[in-house]
C-alpha cells in the first residue's frame, strides 16, 4: 500500500564515541498509525554516523513505501541543522552519508528534518538501544 505522507522518528546511538552503535526508525502514516519499525546494528561507529545511518534507513524505507512527502523527527540537532543548510558538513565520513541521504531524498517530493528534544523521541531511542543490547551481549 502506497503511503504518500510519512512521519518518521529516527535515532542513532553509540555506546562510547566510537563504540557499539545502532540506528532505528519508527514510521507513521498521516493518521499517526505506526506502519513499520526498522533497526540495524552498525558495529563500531560514532554517534553522528549512527544518526545519519538512521536517516538513511528512514529515507530508503520511505522510497520503498512510495512516499512523496516525509517528515523526519530526530533528536540530533546537528543533523537537522546540517540538513537545512544552517551548518556545513565538514567531517568526511559524515559528508558521504549526508550526500547519500540527499541523493535518496531527491526521489521524494519533499523531505523535512525536524529537531525535537530527546524526551519527544523516546520510542526511537528505545528501539535503537534494544538493537544495540541484542548485539552486545
Amino acid at each position: 500500500m502506497i503511503q504518500e505522507e510519512l512521519c518518521i522518528f529516527t535515532d542513532g546511538a553509540s555506546r562510547g564515541n566510537p563504540g557499539p552503535s545502532g540506528a532505528a526508525a519508527l514510521i507513521y502514516d498521516n493518521n499517526d498509525v505506526l506502519i513499520d519499525k526498522i533497526s540495524s546494528f552498525l558495529g563500531q561507529a560514532t554517534n553522528n554516523v549512527a544518526e545519519y545511518s538512521a536517516l538513511l534507513l528512514a529515507l530508503n524505507r520511505s522510497v520503498d513505501l512510495g512516499a512523496k512527502r516525509v517528515k523526519i523527527i530526530t533528536d540530533s540537532q546537528l543533523m537537522a541543522r546540517q540538513w537545512s543548510g544552517l551548518y556545513k558538513v565538514k567531517n568526511l565520513s559524515i559528508k558521504c552519508l549526508y550526500d547519500e541521504a540527499k541523493a535518496i531524498a531527491e526521489k521524494l517530493e519533499h523531505v523535512q528534518v525536524v529537531h525535537v528534544n530527546r524526551i519527544e523521541n523516546k520510542k526511537a531511542d528505545k528501539l535503537v538501544n534494544e538493537v544495540i543490547d541484542r548485539n552486545m551481549f
